[in-house]
């Protein structure tokens, strides 16, 4: 992100006609949002002839749309869960959309607990008009729900969580605490006493607790707490770790090449048996020669490449080289025509080193 709150990570646009038959420009954005906050709002300015917004996914619209401008207010659930939102419309655009933020916060932002508060809304459900009214003939509004859940770093009990909202909710279904106070739908506040309840420990429950409530709130709440135990002992401090190994080198000759060139790992494989294969490295292909068209072998080993096989993630510059074939344990391209001798491969997977 580079220090930016929201960046453009996908666009298109294409050519379609419309319901007359007419050529009609139309454009998608898919914007990225750190941190993704609810109530969030995210100025997108249009930049192009004709722009005017249609839809938006993961968010809705703060206010009208104005002279190309529109305000998204960020949702409970990003898109595709990936703290995005996407917004499609029609025009041509003739250049990049400019994005600015405000409402962006993060939990310490939010929390002066020090028992490290995490405050999600899973979900939001405005009042809606059921069709009813009153005596006076206005509309009867449901109530608005939400459903929260607040994840603790040092569970402590008793200690008693204040969560204040900017308007009044009547909390109801609650796991892993009990009400102390306010939630009573007049109070805009609800104090919360932690208490562990069996069959509520597992999962995303286990040392958290939830609610869900009626309400209608705009922005985010802010956490304080009361702790009525002592603060458990921190844990000893985890031994250092041995120094890191020489990484794997290959060393291509002659015998192996008749290109020569060598080939190592400038981002090491991390071998932890449980989670190294997550992790990708990189490997610095060097050629003393190069000639188009020569088919080139990569070849690794690693005794658990069989349940995690090697997946390649990229090759840099991307025209050096043809991928033709990626095997649990092989890489097989063919030089291209390049003004480099070099290229460099990120991949993951089990793998221990060069063969």
């Amino acid at each position: 992100m580079h220090g930016q709150c929201a960046v453009v990570v996908k666009e298109q646009k294409w050519m379609a006609e419309d319901l007359v038959g007419e050529e009609l420009g139309n454009w998608d954005y898919k914007v990225r949002v750190e941190p993704w906050t609810l109530f969030g709002e995210v100025t997108v300015a249009l930049k192009g002839n004709d722009m005017q917004v249609v839809d938006i996914y993961g968010g809705t619209p703060a206010k009208p749309p104005k002279n190309g401008e529109v305000v998204v207010a960020l949702a409970a659930v990003p898109v595709g869960g990936d703290s995005m939102f996407e917004i499609h419309g029609y025009g041509v655009p003739v250049g990049d959309p400019v994005l600015s933020c405000k409402y962006l916060y993060k939990d310490d932002e939010l929390s002066t607990c020090p028992l490290g508060v995490h405050f999600l809304i899973k979900s939001l459900l405005p009042p809606e008009d059921n069709g009813e009214v009153d005596e006076n003939g206005f509309p009867v509004l449901s109530p608005g729900n939400l459903l929260a859940v607040a994840s603790i770093e040092t569970w402590v009990e008793p200690s008693d969580v204040t969560i204040h909202f900017d308007a009044p909710i009547k909390v109801q279904d609650l796991w892993n605490a009990r009400l102390y106070k306010g939630g009573d739908g007049v109070s805009k506040s609800a104090t919360f006493r932690l208490q562990r309840q069996p069959g509520s420990w597992f999962g995303e429950r286990k040392s958290a607790f939830g609610f869900s409530a009626e309400g209608s709130i705009s922005r985010l709440p802010n956490i304080d707490c009361e702790i009525n135990q002592n603060m458990p002992a921190p844990p000893p401090p985890i031994p250092p770790f041995p120094p890191p190994g020489a990484p794997p080198f290959f060393a291509a000759s002659r015998t192996s090449c008749f290109l020569g060139g060598d080939a190592i790992f400038v981002k090491a494989p991390d071998t932890d048996e449980l989670v190294g294969w997550t992790h990708s490295w990189e490997v610095l292909v060097r050629m003393q020669e190069w000639q188009v068209g020569v088919h080139m072998m990569l070849d690794f080993y690693g005794d658990h490449m069989a349940e995690h096989p090697l997946k390649l993630l990229s090759i840099d510059p991307p025209d050096a080289v043809r991928r033709n074939e990626v095997t649990r344990h092989s890489i097989d391209l063919t030089l291209r025509s390049s003004p480099v001798r070099s290229f460099k491969i990120l991949a993951s997977g089990a793998v221990m080193g060069m063969r």
